[in-house]
Protein backbone atom coordinates (compact mmCIF):
# COMPACT_ATOMS: atom_id res chain seq x y z
CA UNK A 1 0.00 0.00 0.00
CA UNK A 2 2.72 2.63 1.04
CA UNK A 3 4.70 1.95 -2.58
CA UNK A 4 0.94 2.12 -4.79
CA UNK A 5 0.10 5.20 -2.66
CA UNK A 6 3.12 7.13 -3.80
CA UNK A 7 3.38 6.02 -7.72
CA UNK A 8 0.08 5.12 -8.40
CA UNK A 9 -1.95 7.79 -6.53
CA UNK A 10 0.33 10.83 -5.49
CA UNK A 11 2.61 10.81 -8.71
CA UNK A 12 0.32 9.56 -11.55
CA UNK A 13 -3.25 10.22 -10.28
CA UNK A 14 -2.89 13.75 -7.99
CA UNK A 15 0.16 14.66 -10.09
CA UNK A 16 -1.28 14.10 -13.92
CA UNK A 17 -4.90 15.56 -12.88
CA UNK A 18 -6.48 18.56 -13.16
CA UNK A 19 -8.90 17.94 -10.22
CA UNK A 20 -6.65 18.47 -8.19
CA UNK A 21 -5.55 22.39 -8.81
CA UNK A 22 -6.45 25.02 -7.10
CA UNK A 23 -7.08 28.07 -8.38
CA UNK A 24 -4.52 30.09 -7.69
CA UNK A 25 -2.02 28.03 -6.84
CA UNK A 26 -0.87 26.52 -9.96
CA UNK A 27 2.84 27.74 -9.63
CA UNK A 28 2.95 25.97 -6.31
CA UNK A 29 4.61 21.85 -6.74
CA UNK A 30 1.81 20.15 -4.50
CA UNK A 31 3.87 16.71 -5.79
CA UNK A 32 6.72 15.14 -4.82
CA UNK A 33 9.61 14.68 -7.34
CA UNK A 34 10.11 10.69 -7.90
CA UNK A 35 13.13 10.65 -6.38
CA UNK A 36 11.78 12.06 -2.74
CA UNK A 37 8.98 9.76 -3.50
CA UNK A 38 11.56 6.43 -3.83
CA UNK A 39 13.52 8.05 -0.78
CA UNK A 40 10.19 8.14 1.02
CA UNK A 41 8.66 5.22 0.28
CA UNK A 42 12.30 3.27 1.08
CA UNK A 43 12.71 4.43 4.30
CA UNK A 44 9.05 3.89 5.10
CA UNK A 45 9.65 0.19 3.97
CA UNK A 46 12.18 -0.10 6.43
CA UNK A 47 10.80 1.23 9.01
CA UNK A 48 7.56 -1.18 8.81
CA UNK A 49 10.18 -4.12 8.06
CA UNK A 50 12.21 -3.91 11.77
CA UNK A 51 8.80 -2.61 13.45
CA UNK A 52 7.63 -6.22 12.33
CA UNK A 53 10.33 -8.09 13.18
CA UNK A 54 10.37 -6.11 16.66
CA UNK A 55 6.54 -7.42 16.55
CA UNK A 56 7.42 -10.99 15.49
CA UNK A 57 10.31 -11.12 18.21
CA UNK A 58 8.14 -10.08 21.25
CA UNK A 59 5.34 -12.51 19.89
CA UNK A 60 7.53 -15.38 19.89
CA UNK A 61 9.67 -14.66 23.41
CA UNK A 62 5.82 -14.58 24.96
CA UNK A 63 4.39 -17.53 23.68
Amino acid sequence: MNWYDGFVIDRLWVGHSKLWIIPGTEDIPFVQTWKQVFKKRGILTLIWVVGAVLVAGLVVFIF
